[in-house]
């Protein structure tokens, strides 16, 4: 399924500084209600000191800034380099609305990959949560989307597997997601096959490469929940 994005560009939080991403923010807004139209508005109403590419809600996609131009929504240097997409929350628990805004927003981080970035293979250095930024530049005390997601029993490595999956959708491939480091390996699976390594069954090329397959990662989650790997 495809959606559309709506183009309102704002005129307030905008430096018009140029901007050639390397990768994209995953944010929430952590304004329970509030639509991606509501966004605009408040963004484009007054100098807020901060800004974000996008808005996605359950209902449509709405792009406040150009693509080439930054936005203020994760810190200096994140700004410089990445394009900064925020996910709205419905005003209560709703796993119907948040469905919908997972949906739009995986289809639209494939999009943005393919089509502005360029880029074909999501990793934890292109896209990144506004949690991942504040950790490695400390240029943030922000911890989204973690707990948004936690919520209805996602997380960012989820995220970014789901835009991985999508992007091969719309390359129109099948191909196996691989995982080249342990680092690489979503959360779901890394308790596993961290103790898979540490006991020598897996070995890798000693450089701290393991080369496992998405699939071989989930056979072997599931024989260590059955007691076969004891």
């Amino acid at each position: 399924m495809n959606y559309e994005i709506k183009q309102q560009f704002i005129t307030y939080n905008r430096p018009k500084t140029t901007l050639l991403p390397v990768g994209i923010v995953v944010h929430e807004t952590a304004t329970p209600g509030a639509t991606a139209q509501s966004e605009y508005i408040y963004f484009n109403g007054g100098n807020r000191k901060a800004s974000a590419h996008a808005f996605v809600d359950w209902m449509e996609i709405i792009q406040t800034i150009p693509w080439t131009e930054q936005a203020w929504h994760a810190g200096p240097t994140a700004n410089e380099k990445y394009l900064g997409i925020e996910l709205c929350r419905p005003s209560t628990h709703d796993p119907a609305k948040f469905q919908e805004v997972w949906n739009r927003g995986v289809w639209l981080f494939a999009w943005l990959f393919l089509n502005i970035l360029k880029k074909d293979r999501v990793t934890r250095d292109n896209l990144m949560s506004h949690a991942e930024v504040s950790a490695k530049w400390h240029e943030s005390d922000h911890a989204d989307p973690v707990s948004y997601f936690a919520e209805y029993g996602k997380t960012v490595d989820g995220f970014r597997a789901e835009v991985q999956r999508k992007i091969n959708e719309m390359k129109g491939e099948t191909e196996m997601v691989i995982y080249k480091t342990l680092e690489d390996v979503p959360e779901w699976g890394r308790p596993v096959i961290q103790k898979l390594i540490g006991r020598g069954s897996i070995k890798g090329d000693g450089q701290g490469n393991i080369t496992l397959s998405e699939d071989a990662v989930k056979i072997l989650v599931i024989l260590d929940r059955e007691g076969v790997l004891k």
